[in-house]
């Protein structure tokens, strides 16, 4: 039998994680509790697939708007539920890149209940206020 290679480099824990995607009522998909969080709790750690560069323009016409992180310049989209965390401007959680492994750990920073949705601030600290590609509530 194949054994994945291990990698000691890193003791980031790894599924299975207790997160759903479902409808939001901030619209599209939102991804949700599905067992209480703490803050500190690690709710998620994802995956990161490095995607070419592609001119703003055309990534505002993909499919991909929105659905993409900037991690050090370099495009990347994230697994699992990664990419489908909404924003909130007083998030619950927040995220964190790591480069090795190249993953974004999902971090709960208030008590997240059951069934609550997971939202994180896209200008990366809890409470962080600016200018996004949207008209954000909250």
């Amino acid at each position: 039998m194949h054994q994945p290679p291990r990698r000691a480099d890193h003791d980031l824990p790894r599924g299975p994680y207790l997160v759903y995607a479902a409808p939001s009522p901030r619209g599209g998909r939102g991804v949700y509790a599905a067992e209480d969080f703490a803050p500190g709790d690690v709710v998620e750690v994802c995956e990161l697939i490095h995607l070419p560069a592609l001119p703003e323009d055309r990534l505002e016409d993909s499919d991909l708007n929105g659905y993409v992180f900037d991690f050090d310049g370099v495009l990347v989209l994230a697994l699992g539920c990664g990419s489908l965390y909404n924003h909130a401007t007083a998030s619950n959680a927040t995220y964190e890149f790591h480069h090795d492994p190249d993953v974004i750990v999902v971090v709960a920073v208030a008590p997240i209940p059951t069934g609550e949705e997971i939202l994180i601030n896209y200008l990366g600290e809890p409470h962080a206020e600016g200018d996004l590609w949207f008209d954000a509530e909250g």
